[in-house]
C-alpha cells in the first residue's frame, strides 16, 4: 500500500469513519473510498463503485461480486442511526436499533425531551440538527431519520442528510407535511435534475422515504421524476392563499394567548395527555365546584397547534359541567 493511501486509511479509522480499500490483484494497484470520495490508481466503473458501497454498508470484505481480480477490504464502523427528535416514537426506535447492532445518536435541542432518563444508554446531542450533522459527518454506514414534526428541526436536518453519503434518509409525516418538506428541499437546492446518489447500490438517485398515514412511500432524488409533483405545487399555492394565512394567524393568536397556562394551588383533579407520534405533552389541573369546572390550568410541551388547542380548552371548559368535559 502506498504511503499516501495508508495515511488516509489511518486517519479515517482513527476518526471512526467507515472506509474501504480496493486492490487489483494483478498488479497490486489500489483505490481508497472514505464513504464520500474516491482516490487511488484503480479506476472503477459506477457499477463497481456501487458494489463496493454495498459491501461497506454490510461490513463485508472479499472479492468484488462479478470480478476476478478486485478484492475489497472494508473497514466498517458499527452502523449508525441518527435520530432527529427525542419524541415518544424515538424511545421505541432507539432500543430496537441498538438490538439490531446500530450505534444510536438522538439529536434534539429541546433538553426536556432529550434526557438520559428517557433515553438510557443512548448518545444525546442538544445541538440544532444541521449543526450536529455537520459535526457528526454521516457516512456510507449512517442512516438518518427525522421524527419531530417540526420543520424548524426536520427540514435543515433532511437537507444536510441528503447532501451527505448517508445510505438511508427517512422522515415521519403526513402527505401535506411531506409536500411542504419537498418544497423546502427544492429551495435548499437538495434535489437537482439528473443528480445521482447511491442507496442500497445502483446508480439511480437515492430514494428518500417518508411515513404517510399507514406506511412508507419514497420519493426519488430527481425533481423531474417526483410523483405527485403537481400535488406539491397545488398545496404550496393553497397555503399561500388568504384562507391559509387567516388560519395560521388564528392558531398563532390562540397559542400566544396561553389561556389557562400555569398551575393550580390545590387541584381537585389532574390529567396527563401525550401524543407518542410527535412528543406533544399536556398536563391539566382542574378545580370542581358542585358539578362544574370552577378553574382549569394547563402546562404544555409541544408545537404551536398543541398550545392553541390547550388554550381553547382552557377558555371553554371553565363553567362547563364535568360530564361535558
Amino acid at each position: 500500500m502506498k504511503w499516501v493511501l495508508y495515511e488516509r486509511l489511518r486517519a479515517a479509522t482513527a476518526a471512526g469513519t467507515s472506509c474501504a480499500v480496493v486492490t487489483r490483484l494483478a498488479d497490486g494497484a489500489q483505490a481508497f473510498f472514505d464513504g464520500a470520495r474516491w482516490e487511488g490508481a484503480v479506476d472503477l466503473t459506477e457499477a463497481q463503485r456501487a458494489a463496493v458501497r454495498r459491501m461497506l454498508v454490510a461490513g463485508r470484505s472479499g472479492m468484488l461480486p462479478g470480478e476476478q481480480d478486485l478484492f475489497v477490504r472494508s473497514y466498517a464502523r458499527a452502523p449508525r442511526l441518527i435520530v432527529v427528535g427525542a419524541a415518544h416514537i424515538s424511545q421505541f426506535l432507539a432500543p430496537m436499533a441498538t438490538l439490531a447492532g446500530f450505534e444510536v445518536i438522538v439529536i434534539d435541542p429541546r433538553r426536556a425531551f432529550a434526557s438520559a432518563e428517557r433515553f438510557p444508554g443512548v448518545t444525546l446531542v442538544d445541538e440544532w440538527p444541521d449543526t450536529a450533522l455537520e459535526r457528526l459527518k454521516p457516512d456510507a454506514t449512517t442512516a438518518v431519520v427525522t421524527l419531530t414534526h417540526d420543520p424548524k428541526l426536520d427540514d435543515p436536518a433532511l437537507i444536510a442528510a441528503l447532501r451527505s453519503p448517508a445510505f438511508y434518509v427517512g422522515a415521519l409525516g403526513s402527505t401535506r407535511t411531506h409536500a411542504k418538506r419537498v418544497c423546502a428541499a427544492h429551495r435548499g437546492g437538495t434535489w437537482r435534475q439528473g443528480s445521482a446518489h447511491p442507496c442500497a447500490g445502483g446508480t439511480r438517485p437515492r430514494r428518500t422515504r417518508a411515513v404517510r398515514d399507514r406506511g412508507f412511500h419514497s420519493l426519488p432524488g430527481d425533481p423531474g421524476a417526483l410523483p405527485g409533483r403537481g400535488c406539491v405545487t397545488e398545496f404550496a399555492a393553497d397555503a399561500a392563499g388568504s384562507a391559509g394565512r387567516i388560519y395560521q394567524e388564528a392558531i398563532k393568536a390562540l397559542a400566544n394567548a396561553a389561556t389557562g397556562h400555569g398551575a393550580l394551588v390545590a387541584p381537585d383533579g389532574r390529567a396527563f395527555i401525550d401524543n407518542p407520534l410527535c412528543g406533544d405533552c399536556v398536563e391539566m389541573e382542574v378545580n370542581v365546584a358542585g358539578n362544574r369546572i370552577a378553574a382549569l390550568a394547563h402546562h404544555v410541551k409541544g408545537c404551536l397547534l398543541c398550545r392553541a388547542a390547550a388554550s381553547v380548552i382552557g377558555k371553554r371548559a371553565v363553567g362547563a359541567r364535568v360530564e361535558e368535559v
